[in-house]
C-alpha cells in the first residue's frame, strides 16, 4: 500500500472515530459556546492577567462534548495570549500540548505545529528597535523540521514546511542551503501535479527574494499553465509582470497580458504603470464605450481616466467627465454611485485634489444625493461638505447644508454640534453675545449648561468653528470664556540642593537625611491628560515608554533633587505593593519619562526609562551636539541609570553629569525646567502634562547652596574634564589638532599659520591644572580655557572657514 493511501486510509479511520463520538447535547454546545466566548473576550483584552485568561480556557477544556477541532481552537487561541504578552516559553508549551492530543487528524497536528513556528520566528522581531538575533529563527526552524519528519504529515503541510525552513534560512543569510531545502521539497515523491508546482513556485519565489530576476522569472514562466487554479496561478502571474516592468521590459509585459487573455482594463493599466498614459488613455476610453465590457471594468476604466485628468492638473477635463459619465453609469446600474466615494481615495489625495474645499465640496454634494445613503453616511459626507463652505468662507452654503442635516433624524451629540456651528455662523463675526448665545443652545438640552464638562466641549467646539471661519473676535470671546473654567494648577518648584558629601547610589539615598526628609519631596500625582493610546501608537519616541492599566489602589511615587561636584542626581521611590513579584519578574511598573532644561530658552533633555531592571534611553533628538550644547546620554558617560527593588517599592536613581552643562552652571537661586511622568496607572506627572513634551506645563528645580566655593567644586571637576578633551585633541591618532600637521590629510600652512598659534595658547594653560588650583585659577581657567577645550573641534571648524574664506578673497 502507498503511503499516500495509508495517510487517506488513517484520516478516515480519524474522521469515523469522530463521527462515533456521541454529539453534544444542546446544553453542552450551549455551555461550550458561552464559555469559549467568555474566554476570548478575555484574551482579546491584553491588559487582562494571563492566570486569568489561562483559568478561562482551563474551564473550557474541561467541557464535556468540546470537539477536537474546538480543543485545538482554544490551544491556540491561548497560546497566542501568552505570546502577545511577551511568554514565549509558554505559548510554545500550549502549542505542544495542542499538538499532542491524540484524536487531531495529522493536519490538525501540523496546524498546532506550524503556529507554533510562526510564533517563534516572529519572536525575533520585537518593536522597531529590537536587537536582531537569530534564536526565535532558529527554534522556528527545529519545529518546521518536526513537522517535516511526522510520518502522517500531508504533502500540502509538509511543502509548507520546507518553505518555513526556507524562510529561516534565508533570514540567517544561508542562501545554498534555503535553495537545497526547497529543492527537496519539490523532489518529493509522491506529490499530485498541482502540489509540485507549488513546491517548485516556492522554488522561483526564493530565487525572487535573492533578486535573481532572470532565474526567478524562467521559472515562472515555465510553470504558467492556463491549467492551474487561480490561486497560484495569479500570483505566478503577477511575480513575472513585476519582473518585467522592474527590468522596463514593457513590451514583454503588456505581450504577457495578452498572452495570458487579461481582460483589457489590465492591459491599460500596465501602459499606465509603464509611462504610456496616452495609450492607456485610449483603451480606457474604448473600455467605457464598449457595451460588452463588464458593468465593473467600465467603472474600474472611468476611475483610472479621472485618475489621469488629476494627475494632469486638468480638473476642467476632470469635471466634464465626471459629470458626463458617471450619471450614464448609473442609469445602467445604481451600484455606480459608489464611483463618487472612490473620488476621495488615495489615489486622487496624492496628486493633491482631494483636500481642496471646492473637490471635497463637489464630490460630498453628489454623495449626498445617493439614493438609500444610511444616516451615518449622510452626517459624513454632511461634515465634508459643511467644512468645504467653512474652509471657503461661504456662509450662505454653510447655512444651507445644516439646515439639510438638521432636518434629519440625528444623534444628540451630532444636533448639538450643528445647533453650534449655526450659531457661530449666525453672529456674523460679532463676539458680542456669542457665549451667551452658547449657553442658550446648551439649556435646549434639559439643562446641559449645568454641566461643566459638556459647556467646555460646546465652547471649544464654537471656538474651533469661528477660527476655521475667520472670526477671530468669536473665537476669542469663546476660548476666554473655556479659560475661565478650568481650575489653574499652580507652578510646581522644588529645591535642589548641593549636597558636599552627598549620596551617590540608591543605598546612600535612601539612608540620607536629605531623603528622609518629606520637606524634600516632589510627588508624581497629577493625572496625565491626552489621549494615552493615540500616543503610544503614533509618538516616535515610544522606546522605553512601558504603562501599565489603571487598576485600584494607587499611591503616588515620590522624589527628591540634589546636585554634587559631578553632576545632579534624581531620586525616585514607587511604592508597590507588589515589589515581590517585580523582583521575581512576574510584574512591572510602568516607566518614566524626564524632561531637564538648563533655562527657559535652552532645548531640554528627554530620558525614557524602563522599568525596573530596565535601562535607560536617550534617543529623543531635541538638540544635536554644538558649541552651546551637549546631550547627555549613557553611551558618553553624562547620564547613568540604577534600579533596586525594595521590599515596599522600587528605587529609581538618574545621575546627569555637568559636562554636559559646562557653560551653564546654575547659580544659587537659579530655575530649571523639569518634568517627570510615571507610566504607572495610565500615567502621573509632576508638573500636571496634558501631553508628553508639553514644556508649559514643567516644573521648576531652584537650586540651593550653590555658594562659591561649591559652584568652584563643580568648576574644578569639568576643567580637568575639559582638559581631558583638549588633551585627545593633540592625539597622534588624527585628533582634530594633529590632523592639521599630517602631509596628505592636512594642512601644514593653516596648521602653522592659525592652528599652532591656538595651540600655543591652550597649551599654556594645561600646565595650571593641577591638583592644587587656587581659587582665583580655577575661576581663571574655567572662564578662558574650558569653553576652548570642550569646543576646540568646532573652534578649528570656524578657523578652518575663515582661513579659506580669506584665501579664496585673496585670490590664493
Amino acid at each position: 500500500m502507498t503511503r499516500l493511501r495509508m495517510t487517506a486510509l488513517f484520516a478516515l479511520l480519524v474522521a469515523g472515530l469522530a463521527l462515533a463520538q456521541p454529539a453534544p447535547t444542546t446544553d453542552e454546545a450551549e455551555a461550550i459556546t458561552q464559555a469559549l466566548r467568555a474566554a476570548q473576550t478575555l484574551g482579546r483584552d491584553n491588559t487582562a492577567e494571563i492566570t486569568a485568561v489561562a483559568a478561562a480556557y482551563e474551564d473550557v477544556f474541561t467541557l464535556p462534548g468540546l470537539s477536537a477541532d474546538q480543543r485545538l481552537r482554544a490551544h491556540l487561541e491561548l497560546a497566542r495570549c501568552y505570546a502577545v504578552r511577551g511568554q514565549f516559553d509558554a505559548a510554545a508549551a500550549a502549542y505542544d500540548r495542542s499538538a499532542a492530543a491524540a484524536d487531531l487528524t495529522p493536519a490538525q497536528r501540523c496546524t498546532a505545529l506550524s503556529a507554533k513556528a510562526k510564533m517563534w520566528f516572529d519572536s525575533n522581531f520585537q518593536g522597531a528597535f529590537a536587537s536582531y538575533t537569530t534564536e526565535g529563527i532558529e527554534r522556528a526552524a527545529a519545529v518546521y523540521q518536526q513537522i517535516i519528519a511526522l510520518p502522517d504529515c500531508p504533502n500540502p503541510e509538509k511543502i509548507a514546511a520546507y518553505q518555513g525552513v526556507a524562510n529561516c534560512q534565508l533570514e540567517m543569510h544561508d542562501i545554498a542551503a534555503a535553495n537545497r531545502t526547497l529543492d527537496r521539497a519539490a523532489n518529493l515523491s509522491d506529490l499530485s501535479e498541482l502540489e509540485r508546482v507549488t513546491a517548485k513556485k516556492q522554488q522561483a519565489d526564493a530565487l525572487y527574494r535573492q533578486l535573481a530576476y532572470d532565474d526567478a522569472l524562467a521559472r515562472y514562466r515555465q510553470l504558467w499553465s492556463e491549467k492551474l487554479p487561480g490561486g497560484l496561478k495569479a500570483p505566478i502571474e503577477e511575480r513575472t509582470l513585476a519582473i518585467l516592468v522592474g527590468q522596463h521590459r514593457h513590451d514583454d509585459a503588456r505581450q504577457a497580458l495578452r498572452d495570458w487573455q487579461r481582460p483589457a482594463s489590465s492591459l491599460a493599466h500596465c501602459y499606465l504603470d509603464t509611462g504610456r498614459p496616452a495609450e492607456a488613455q485610449r483603451l480606457y476610453v474604448e473600455i467605457l464605450a464598449d457595451p460588452k465590457q463588464r458593468y465593473q471594468d467600465r467603472c474600474d476604466a472611468l476611475d483610472r481616466l479621472l485618475q489621469l485628468h488629476v494627475a494632469r492638473k486638468d480638473l476642467t477635463a476632470f469635471y466634464a467627465e465626471a459629470e458626463r459619465r458617471i450619471p450614464a453609469l448609473i442609469a445602467e446600474n445604481e451600484r455606480a454611485w459608489a464611483l463618487y466615494p472612490r473620488l476621495l481615495g488615495w489615489a486622487y489625495t496624492r496628486h493633491g485634489v482631494a483636500n481642496a474645499p471646492e473637490y471635497q465640496g463637489w464630490v460630498a454634494e453628489r454623495i449626498l444625493r445617493t439614493p438609500h445613503i444610511t444616516p451615518d453616511e449622510y452626517v459624513k459626507y454632511g461634515d465634508l461638505l459643511l467644512n468645504a463652505h467653512l474652509r471657503r468662507r461661504d456662509r450662505a452654503r454653510a447655512k444651507d447644508v445644516i439646515a439639510r442635516l438638521l432636518a434629519k433624524e440625528l444623534t444628540a451629540p451630532n444636533r448639538l454640534r450643528y445647533q453650534l456651528i449655526q450659531a457661530v455662523l449666525d453672529a456674523n463675526g460679532k463676539a458680542h453675545g456669542i457665549v451667551e448665545t452658547v449657553d442658550a443652545v446648551l439649556m435646549e438640552r434639559a439643562g446641559a449648561r449645568s454641566e461643566p464638562r459638556a459647556r467646555a466641549e460646546a465652547l471649544i467646539q464654537a471656538a474651533k468653528t469661528a477660527m476655521t471661519t475667520g472670526d477671530e473676535a468669536v473665537a476669542r470671546a469663546l476660548y476666554s470664556a473655556h479659560e475661565t473654567m478650568r481650575a489653574p494648577l499652580e507652578p510646581r518648584s522644588l529645591s535642589c540642593t548641593f549636597l558636599p558629601n552627598g549620596p551617590r547610589d540608591i543605598t546612600g539615598f535612601l539612608q540620607s537625611d536629605y531623603f528622609k526628609d518629606a520637606k524634600a519631596h516632589g510627588r508624581l500625582d497629577r493625572k496625565y491628560g491626552d489621549t494615552l493610546q493615540f500616543l503610544l501608537e503614533t509618538d516616535s519616541a515610544l522606546t522605553g515608554r512601558t504603562v501599565t492599566a489603571q487598576r485600584g489602589h494607587f499611591t503616588p511615587t515620590e522624589f527628591v533633587a540634589a546636585c554634587d561636584a559631578d553632576g545632579l542626581q534624581l531620586f525616585f521611590f514607587a511604592p508597590t505593593a507588589r515589589a515581590r513579584e517585580i523582583a521575581d519578574g512576574f510584574a512591572a511598573l510602568g516607566g518614566y519619562e524626564i524632561y531637564l532644561s538648563a533655562g527657559v530658552n535652552e532645548p531640554y533633555h528627554c530620558y525614557l526609562v524602563d522599568s525596573a531592571p530596565g535601562t535607560l534611553s536617550d534617543n529623543f533628538v531635541t538638540q544635536y551636539n554644538n558649541r552651546h550644547f551637549r546631550r547627555a546620554r549613557q553611551q558618553e558617560g553624562t547620564a547613568r541609570i540604577e534600579h533596586a527593588v525594595l521590599p515596599n517599592g522600587v528605587a529609581t536613581l538618574l545621575s546627569v553629569s555637568w559636562n554636559a552643562f559646562f557653560d551653564k552652571l546654575p547659580r544659587n537661586g537659579e530655575r530649571w525646567a523639569f518634568e517627570a511622568i510615571h507610566w504607572e496607572q495610565g500615567g502621573y506627572s509632576w508638573g500636571g502634562s496634558e501631553s508628553v513634551h508639553h514644556r508649559s506645563s514643567f516644573g521648576k528645580l531652584v537650586f540651593a547652596n550653590l555658594t562659591s566655593e561649591n559652584l568652584r567644586a563643580i568648576k574644578r571637576r569639568l576643567i580637568t574634564h575639559a582638559a581631558g578633551v583638549y588633551r585627545r585633541e593633540l592625539s597622534p591618532k588624527n585628533g582634530a589638532v594633529e590632523i592639521w600637521q599630517d602631509p596628505e590629510l592636512g594642512d601644514r600652512q593653516f596648521y602653522a599659520e592659525v592652528v599652532k598659534p591656538l595651540q600655543a595658547t591652550l597649551d599654556g594653560y594645561l600646565a595650571t591644572v593641577t591638583p592644587d588650583m587656587t581659587a582665583e585659577e580655577v575661576d581663571l581657567l574655567y572662564a578662558e580655557a574650558v569653553p576652548r577645550w570642550m569646543n576646540i573641534t568646532y573652534l578649528l571648524a570656524d578657523l578652518r572657514r575663515d582661513y579659506l574664506d580669506d584665501r579664496r578673497m585673496r585670490g590664493l
